[in-house]
């Protein structure tokens, strides 16, 4: 992930990236250093650190940055809130960047890192109905999962590292088997049947849900 690349998709205004700042660099002391925070297994910590950041800072958003916003850019439409949430992003996107070629051999790590970040990104998108500013009024935040797994092309080497450790490697999960499905025979291998279980799955975790209200 190019975290150069991806930082100029969504800029944040400079006042929130400077205020984020130090937030960076607490944030890189517990999840980049040598830390007992830092951890391969334990994704969801800096996922919920950054989640805890950003319900910390929205009563100090809302109650002094926006008035400022409302009054120098009355007319931009520039939430204090989603500002500081795209402030604090490129951070994750450091970590993520650093994380993947540590765990991408590890079938159990990477289906855990991803289920978490699925996670995060439904947070911001359904409880702060995130957006980065400039995104059209219609679409929805495809969010961090989206940048990783599509983007970055991360999908195909975790596929990969699902069919080649997850399932084993016996020849058999090819051999084809027969079972009815009304009146059809269906003849599909095991290994076939898995991987659309597994995409199936994956599908129902990623798709948007309906915005909460708030």
């Amino acid at each position: 992930m190019d975290g150069t690349e991806k930082d100029k998709e969504c800029p944040a205004l400079l006042p929130l990236e400077v205020m984020a700042k130090p937030l960076g660099l607490r944030f890189r002391y517990h999840f980049e250093g040598d830390k007992q925070t830092n951890r391969l297994d334990k994704p969801e910590w800096f996922f919920n650190h950054i989640l805890t950041l950003i319900e910390d800072y929205t009563p100090f958003a809302n109650t002094y940055i926006q008035p400022l916003l409302d009054k120098h850019l009355p007319d931009s439409g520039r939430d204090a809130v989603l500002e500081f949430v795209t402030a604090v992003l490129p951070m994750l996107r450091r970590r993520i960047r650093n994380l993947l070629p540590q765990i991408v051999q590890h079938a159990q790590l990477l289906s855990h890192f991803i289920h978490e970040m699925i996670k995060f990104d439904t947070v911001l998108r359904d409880d702060y109905l995130y957006a980065p500013y400039g995104t059209d009024a219609e679409a929805i935040w495809e969010g961090i999962t989206h940048e990783v797994l599509i983007k970055d092309d991360w999908f195909g080497q975790w596929l990969k590292v699902e069919k080649d450790c997850g399932y084993g490697t016996s020849s058999d999960r090819w051999l084809l088997t027969t079972f009815k499905l009304l009146y059809l025979d269906i003849r599909i291998s095991s290994m076939q049947m898995m991987l659309g279980k597994l995409i199936t799955t994956l599908w129902r975790r990623m798709r948007p849900n309906p915005p909460s209200l708030r």
